[in-house]
């Protein structure tokens, strides 16, 4: 059994770790690096962060809402907490090795905003903070939609894990572009 404390622990370390390997990643690459994109289609460095900042703050905005108008249910640290079945359906999407086409509503432009790492830690810094709103909460309970599709509803712990799932699966994608033989050297801007 899986304890709705072992979620917001595991949620607030992955949001950590996920930071951590952001900066790694992304922290020492040139304005060039982050703009490359590969020759062959798919998104450069700074789309992708774009792409988690975008996501990160529609589910930010849904997360706020739910807590903001949700009464507390005090639930113990002990508490069972699982996913919903759409949660079960996009956690298994998120782990398959399969590319999936993101939702029109979090591709991003050309031209992507000019500090895209800063954007995703400090959404990530959000999500850490709302995890402690949510402490209180019922998690499987309380229910969220995703931003994505009105009809899919989430329960507020699905929101939650999901981000964490999503944010690894597109910094795995970062280490392999930056690991393409093409990937442009580093030189001054």
């Amino acid at each position: 059994m899986r304890t709705q404390a072992d979620l917001i622990a595991s949620c607030r370390s992955r949001y950590s770790q996920a930071a951590a390997d952001a900066e790694q990643l992304a922290g020492p690459l040139t304005r060039g690096q982050l703009a490359w994109s590969p020759p062959d289609g798919g998104w450069g460095v700074a789309q992708v962060l774009e792409h988690l900042t975008l996501t990160n703050e529609q589910y930010l905005t849904e997360i706020r809402a739910c807590l903001d108008h949700r009464p507390r249910r005090r639930r113990t640290a002990t508490s069972e907490w699982r996913p919903s079945l759409a949660g079960r359906l996009l956690e298994h999407a998120m782990l398959s090795p399969r590319k999936a086409r993101a939702p029109r509503v979090w591709r991003p432009g050309p031209v992507v905003r000019p500090q895209p790492l800063d954007g995703f830690t400090r959404t990530l810094s959000e999500l850490s903070a709302q995890l402690d709103r949510a402490a209180d909460v019922d998690l499987r309970r309380a229910r969220t939609r995703s931003p994505a599709s009105r009809l899919i509803r989430l329960n507020l712990g699905d929101a939650f894990e999901l981000q964490a799932l999503h944010a690894e699966r597109h910094l795995g994608q970062i280490r392999r572009i930056t690991l393409r033989p093409e990937f442009p050297a580093a030189r001054a801007d």
